[in-house]
C-alpha cells in the first residue's frame, strides 16, 4: 500500500520542533524573570548573613538565611544555615537544615560531615539518613524531565513520519519498534523524574523540643511508647487534628503532637 506524500521529513522536523518549543519555552521569559528576581533578593540576604556571622550574630545570621525565599536552595546554603542556627543555640534548626541539604544534594561531602558532628553532639548517631545509591536519584527533577520530552518528541516524529512519508515497506515495519521503544523511554523517564520528586518532597520532620513524648494514640493521656531527643527524624504517615503518627528509624510508630516537630521541607518550597 502506498502513501502520498503529504509532507516531506523537513515539514514534520518543523512542526514538531515548533510544538515543543512552545510548550517549553514560550512561559520561560516570564519565570525567568521572577527567578531572577528572587534570587537578586536572596543573594541580598545571603550577604547580609555573611556578614552577621563574621561578626558572631549567629541568629540574625539564621534568621536572614532561613527566612529567605530561595528557590535555588543549594547544598552550600543549607550548610551555612545549618552552622549558623548551631552556633546560635538552636540544635534542632541546625539538624533540620542540614537534613534539608541533604536533600537537595544527596552527595554534598560537607553537609553529611556537619550532620554527623551535630548528630553525635546530641548522641543521635543512628539517625544518619541513608540516602538512595543509584545514579538517577542524583540527578535533578529537570534534567529527568528534559531527557523524557527529548524521547517523546522523538517518538512522535517516528508516528508522523509512518503515516505521512512515502517510506519503503521494509523500513516502515520497523517503525512500531522504534515508537515502542522511544516511548518506554520516555515514560521511564516521567517515572524516575516522579520518583526523584516524590522521594526528595517525602514528609519528614526533626523533634523541636529536648524531650517529646511518643504515645500510642493521638491524645495527651495515651501511654506513653518513648521520650525522643532533640533533632531526631521522623517520617511523618498520618495527621490527625494536632498530632502527627510518625515512625522512627527504627520502624517504632506513634503519635506525636504538631507542635513538637520541625518540618524538614515546608509544604512551600520546591
Amino acid at each position: 500500500m502506498s502513501y502520498p506524500a503529504l509532507f516531506s521529513w523537513l515539514d514534520v522536523f518543523r512542526l514538531t520542533k515548533t510544538v515543543v518549543f512552545c510548550l517549553l519555552f514560550l512561559p520561560g521569559p516570564a519565570l525567568n524573570s521572577a527567578k531572577a528576581q528572587t534570587a537578586e533578593g536572596s543573594q541580598v540576604d545571603f550577604q547580609k548573613g555573611l556578614e552577621a556571622f563574621s561578626n558572631q550574630w549567629y541568629a540574625q545570621a539564621f534568621d536572614l538565611w532561613s527566612q529567605a525565599d530561595a528557590p535555588q536552595w543549594s547544598g552550600d546554603w543549607c550548610g551555612y544555615t545549618a552552622q549558623a542556627a548551631w552556633k546560635a543555640g538552636k540544635p534542632a534548626e541546625a539538624i533540620r537544615w542540614a537534613y534539608r541539604g541533604l536533600r537537595v544534594e544527596p552527595t554534598h561531602a560537607g553537609l553529611r560531615q556537619e550532620l554527623k558532628f551535630m548528630l553525635s553532639s546530641q548522641q543521635l548517631t543512628s539517625e544518619m539518613p541513608l540516602e538512595p545509591p543509584h545514579l538517577f536519584w542524583q540527578t535533578s527533577i529537570d534534567t529527568l524531565g528534559q531527557w523524557a520530552v527529548l524521547w517523546l518528541w522523538l517518538a512522535l516524529c517516528i508516528l508522523l513520519g509512518h503515516h505521512l512519508l512515502p517510506i519503503p515497506a521494509k523500513v516502515r515495519r520497523l517503525f512500531p519498534a522504534f515508537f515502542g521503544l522511544l516511548l518506554l523511554l520516555s515514560l521511564s523517564f516521567f517515572g524516575l523524574a516522579w520518583g526523584r520528586y516524590l522521594w526528595m518532597h517525602r514528609t519528614e520532620a526533626v523533634t523541636a523540643l529536648s524531650s517529646v513524648v511518643l504515645r500510642d494514640a493521638p491524645e495527651d493521656t495515651a501511654q506513653e511508647i518513648q521520650r525522643l531527643k532533640v533533632g531526631q527524624r521522623l517520617r511523618c504517615i498520618e495527621t490527625k487534628q494536632e498530632w502527627h503518627k510518625v515512625r522512627l528509624t527504627n520502624e517504632v510508630s506513634g503519635w506525636v503532637r504538631s507542635d513538637q516537630l520541625l518540618p524538614i521541607l515546608p509544604e512551600s518550597k520546591p
